[in-house]
Parts: C-alpha cells; sequence; structure tokens
C-alpha cells in the first residue's frame, strides 16, 4: 500500500502531532511505502523507508496547493491528513486546505483521503475563541465530508462527531507513547538525582498549561506530605520556571529539556504520576500513555474527554477521580502514597494495559486494517 502522510512539523521539533506521524510512519514503512509531505522551513530527521519531501509553509496558507499537486502526480492509495487546526494557519484558519483535499479528489480518485483529528477546533472560552471556532468548525466539517474515512483520538469525539458525518466510517486512533523504554535501575536514577529511597516521589510530566491544573498538583502534594518532608515533586518536561511558580515551595525536582531517553529513566523514579486534566485523562494524551507504558502508578481526573476504556481500568491500572471534586483527587493520591501493594499491582496493570492497547504495532495495524477496510 503507498500512503502519503501531511504533517506540517516533523522531529526533531518539539511537537506531539510530529512525533506521532513519525513513529507511526517508522512502523508501517517495512511493509509499505510511506512518504511524508511536511513544511518547507525545516530539515526533518531521516527515517529509514520512509521518503520526506518539504512541499508547503504555514506562514504562506495557499502554499497547501503543492501538496495538493504532489499526491496527484503521485497517485497514492491514500493520502492521510494528520489535523490540529492550528498545524495550518495562524489563529486555526487555512481555508484552503479543504479546498486542496477536494482538488485531490476530483484529480485524482483513485487516491482515497483520510482524516486524522488530533484537535477539532477550540472551545468557546471568550469571545476571542468563540469567533476562531466558527471558521475552525467549518474546516473540520468540510474536510471531514470529503473525507472516506475519519479518525479521532479519543472515542468522545468519534461519538459525538457521527452526527456530523452519517454513515461515514469513523475510527478511535489512539495516541502511543514518544518515549522509548529505557532500561535502568530505579534506585540508581533517584540515587544520581539525589532522591533518598524513602522519599516519595510526585511525578507531573509535559508542558505548563492551566488545563493541567498545576494548582491541583499543588495540593494534592501539600495533603500528602504537608510540611514537604520525605516527599517531592519530580517534573519532567520544558517550563520549569512555571512550573517551580506554580508549585511554591515545596520540594521540586525540575531540570528542564530532556533527552527522550533521560524522561524515561525520569519516569521509573516516580513513585506516583499525577494526570489531573481539566477535560479529564483520555487516550491523546502522550503523557498519561508514557506513565502507563512504564507502569508507573497513576491518578488522574475523570472528565467529558475520558475514554471508556480508560473509565474501565479505574481500580485496576490507574486511579480516577471527578474532576469537579479536587478533595477526591487528593484521597487518591493519599491512598495510593500510603499503600505500597496497591502501588505495585496499578504498576503491573497498567503495563499491560498498554502492551494490549498502546504500542505503535497496534496503532498502526489499526490504522492499516481501517484502510484496508474501505
Amino acid at each position: 500500500m503507498n500512503v502519503h502522510i501531511i504533517a506540517p512539523v516533523l522531529p526533531p521539533a518539539l511537537n506531539g502531532i510530529g512525533d506521532y506521524t513519525a513513529q507511526l510512519a517508522a512502523e508501517v514503512a517495512g511493509s509499505h511505502k510511506i512518504t511524508l509531505l511536511t513544511g518547507l522551513d525545516q530539515t526533518p530527521q531521516q527515517i529509514p523507508g520512509v521518503t520526506i519531501k518539504n512541499l508547503f509553509s504555514v506562514d504562506d496558507r495557499p502554499s497547501i496547493k503543492h501538496v495538493a499537486q504532489y499526491v496527484i502526480d503521485e497517485c497514492p492509495d491514500w493520502v492521510l491528513l494528520q489535523y490540529n487546526p492550528f498545524a495550518y494557519g495562524k489563529w486555526g484558519l487555512n481555508l484552503d486546505l479543504p479546498a486542496a483535499m477536494q482538488k485531490i479528489k476530483k484529480a485524482s480518485p483513485k487516491t482515497k483521503f483520510a482524516l486524522m483529528v488530533h484537535e477539532p477546533f477550540v472551545p468557546i472560552l471568550d469571545i476571542k475563541h468563540a469567533v476562531m471556532t466558527t471558521w475552525q468548525r467549518w474546516q473540520l466539517l468540510r474536510l471531514g465530508q470529503l473525507a472516506d474515512l475519519v479518525f479521532f483520538s479519543i472515542d468522545p469525539w468519534a461519538r459525538k462527531f457521527r452526527k456530523w458525518y452519517p454513515g461515514k466510517p469513523l475510527v478511535h486512533l489512539p495516541v502511543s507513547s514518544n518515549i522509548p523504554l529505557v532500561a535502568g535501575s530505579r534506585d540508581a536514577v533517584r540515587s544520581q538525582l539525589g532522591i533518598s529511597p524513602e522519599t516519595l516521589v510526585l511525578g507531573y510530566f509535559g508542558t505548563f498549561h492551566n488545563f493541567r491544573m498545576p494548582h491541583w498538583v499543588r495540593d494534592a502534594a501539600r495533603h500528602v506530605a504537608p510540611s514537604g518532608e520525605n516527599a517531592l515533586i519530580l517534573y519532567v518536561g520544558p517550563h520549569t520556571e512555571a512550573v517551580t511558580q506554580s508549585l511554591g515551595n515545596f520540594p521540586t525536582i525540575s531540570e528542564g529539556r530532556l533527552s527522550a531517553e533521560d524522561v524515561s529513566l525520569r519516569l521509573r523514579a516516580m513513585d506516583i504520576y499525577l494526570a489531573p486534566f481539566l477535560d479529564g485523562v483520555s487516550t491523546r494524551r502522550t503523557s498519561l500513555i508514557s506513565a502507563l507504558q512504564h507502569g508507573v502508578p497513576t491518578v488522574g481526573t475523570k472528565g467529558y474527554h475520558t475514554d471508556e476504556m480508560l473509565s474501565r481500568e479505574d481500580g485496576k491500572s490507574l486511579l480516577l477521580a471527578d474532576v469537579n471534586d479536587q478533595q477526591d483527587f487528593n484521597k487518591q493520591v493519599a491512598r495510593l502514597a500510603n499503600d505500597a501493594a496497591l502501588r505495585e499491582t496499578l504498576s503491573c496493570n497498567a503495563r499491560t494495559f498498554f502492551d494490549d492497547n498502546f504500542t505503535w504495532p497496534r496503532i498502526a495495524s489499526r490504522m492499516i486494517t481501517s484502510f484496508e477496510s474501505i
């Protein structure tokens, strides 16, 4: 099968969708012909067996037409658009994008079009967002109408948008971890970081954003260890200053940007991973999936974007608290902090849950199977 995948940014640039695309391409390149169509203003890392073409610029919205022409000339079996509205234009606006996909459909009818929705549109939080969401909703509607198949990174979206695309195949395709599983001793990593064996390490991993509710992390830490003795927060991510300010005077280790291998080692050092998301944990959160991959006992929130498959694992592979109940979140963190046996059970189950659902071979297989079913 010949597949072209459109993604404006690829590694080494720090971009979640870019990492997702590169990992997916690498996984299927051994059995299929894969070409990545990406932005002009970068020098992507080469991926064995994958062709990479720099064709367009996010700053020049009409340049997406060059992608359309390339696809028409090559006539692949499938073209897959990795979609977040902000990836294709300022304010998430690029009306040339649906036009380019429509041109492909008309000029190359043998090429089927798949849309992968990583983010549909901004919610209406204020007047600015209300304006932006208008064109972003239209873009998503039009792209989905043109698509032969639509993937969504979380199941709640796949169910929500069925009424937008009646009769069209909509498939839940979760993300995986973009962190390699590096062998290493928990005690050795903690020793390297100056963490004593008896210290309770609460993990916080990813970018700093209000949607990640950092005040819940701070309050949960103070609830478990009011004086901060024998406990600390290990933050793994690029926003050291913002996180340190948000967490106040609670003992914190934050090293800034790290290699993927070093991130893996830091995950091994954690006793509990704290994942309070304003919309709930979901299968589009690579930080959560990475914690499951590493078997880190996790306490997260259950909200309107939480997948049913994650809800079913509450008490088995992770612990969940209602997104509107901070006291319950604190209670679950304290429960886990005081129960080493429960931490061990969640750790083992989390690794199994990851292996059964979120490895790259499983995700790639689900994608290819979906292509073949059309």
